[in-house]
């Protein structure tokens, strides 16, 4: 939020008056701009890169002539701002990251041009670094949140206008209840999973919006026979892996749809499945994905490498060419639903990894390679590295899983791991879970801190 008018102080009345004026006066634009923002996501694929274009161009110039570490990154790489022209310039800025900014003073790289009320957030250091940041001004608005959470529901012809009424359960870390949008903190699931189940009958949600793996126990609660049912139209997973066995039985036990969602603490939501559920579809109105090498030069679509994202809303703390942490494949063509935003599919981060005695470093995305086979018979897996001579995989079967898969999933993974380490299949009713909701996809249960689970 920005208050830039100059208080009358010489009396109460003008004080009022000035603050009603204001408070107008921002409800005015920000209808105004959600009216345009809204609609650029259906737009033909040259049109959303004219937006992209006009948006990218008053943010770098807002950047450089506000933001002081904007203002030495350009100067530092030759660039004028006055001259940048997009996306075309867009890959000669320098990405950035965390380390961009921890260690500076907030003064180097938020806006000097106007005070800012805007509340400061931490992300939740699953990276292994805690982040704190300062929000764009959208970030607090219903429509815009709204919006870039649901907006399948418009795909599928509710009215823009009834999205806010649509009554959402959200089971997360942090979030505000209001009569259309019940907030269950995840340590109650935690504590008592089947006062929470019971809660969600009561409240009867359209849609519930958490973790995978919530999503999961759920599921297995609603088809357990022994609780009331619990029905809800749609279910929004994200923050985990949601394999095609999961969203099948989530589906099935809540007789429901499940749209998957990626995003990251910083930039909030940044993509969306539609009902092809065939990658994420960009929230191109609000963010520009980039999938680059290691040198951060971009890759050609349908390449894999790291995924930097600009947040076009955020003039409060630019974020130009942030390195998420995240790896990934973008696609250009237009989708089968008739989007032409572009899509990404989600590959995790390299800090996902377990390291063995042998010197060989396997990332998660290998794990995922030698279980791929087998992803439709299961609902979650965790690799546990027990020793250096032992990895256990915990498998949440589905109702397809055969016996012979136990003895097929353990050749797999010893030709990754290797003939010194011993592999161990553990069928398991659930992965458990972080005091902050997420399962894990590796764990190191041989060290102190253990390793990062993927970004939300």
């Amino acid at each position: 939020m920005y208050y830039n008018e100059k208080v009358v102080r010489d009396s109460p009345l003008a004080v009022r008056m000035s603050s009603f004026l204001y408070r107008l006066e921002r409800w005015v634009r920000t209808r105004v701009r959600f009216a345009y923002y809204h609609a650029v996501h259906r737009l033909p694929a040259t049109a959303i890169r004219t937006w992209q274009d006009s948006r990218l161009q008053d943010l770098v110039r807002h950047a450089v002539r506000n933001v002081p570490i904007w203002a030495t990154i350009f100067e530092g790489a030759g660039l004028r701002a006055r001259s940048f022209r997009g996306l075309i310039d867009l890959p000669k800025i320098p990405a950035t990251g965390k380390e961009t900014f921890i260690g500076r003073i907030a003064e180097e790289y938020i806006d000097s041009s106007r005070n800012i009320f805007t509340r400061w957030k931490t992300t939740s250091g699953t990276s292994g670094k805690p982040f704190t940041f300062l929000p764009g001004r959208n970030a607090s608005s219903g429509h815009f949140t709204d919006f870039a959470c649901y907006r399948f529901l418009v795909w599928n012809g509710l009215p823009l206008r009834k999205i806010a009424t649509t009554k959402v359960a959200r089971i997360k870390i942090r979030a505000i209840s209001s009569t259309y949008r019940a907030f269950i903190p995840v340590s109650d699931f935690q504590s008592d999973p089947e006062k929470v189940y019971r809660q969600l009958v009561e409240y009867g949600p359209t849609i519930l919006d958490t973790y995978t793996s919530i999503l999961l126990d759920l599921a297995k609660m609603a088809g357990s026979g022994t609780l009331p049912l619990l029905r809800v139209q749609y279910a929004v997973s994200f923050g985990e892996m949601l394999s095609p066995a999961s969203r099948h039985f989530i589906e099935q036990n809540l007789g429901c749809r499940v749209y998957d969602r990626y995003g990251t603490e910083e930039m909030g939501v940044i993509g969306l499945e539609c009902s092809q559920h065939n990658g994420f579809h960009i929230h191109s109105e609000s963010v520009v994905i980039e999938v680059t090498d290691d040198s951060f030069v971009p890759l050609p679509p349908g390449s894999y490498g790291r995924i930097l994202a600009t947040d076009l809303l955020n003039y409060n703390m630019p974020l130009i060419r942030y390195d998420t942490g995240d790896h990934g494949i973008l696609d250009t063509t237009p989708c089968a639903c008739g989007l032409e935003t572009p899509r990404i599919w989600i590959e995790g981060r390299y800090s996902a990894s377990l390291s063995f005695a042998s010197g060989r470093r396997i990332h998660h995305l290998e794990f995922d390679g030698a279980l791929d086979g087998f992803m439709n018979a299961i609902l979650q897996y965790q690799v546990a590295k027990k020793s250096e001579e032992e990895v256990e995989i915990r498998i949440v079967p589905d109702a397809t899983f055969e016996s012979g898969m136990r003895d097929k999933i353990k050749e797999s993974i010893r030709e990754l791991v290797g003939e010194t380490v011993a592999v161990r299949i553990l069928p398991v009713t659930s992965i458990s879970r972080m005091p902050r909701g997420k399962s894990q996809i590796v764990v190191d249960e041989t060290a102190t801190e253990p390793t990062a689970p993927l970004s939300s």
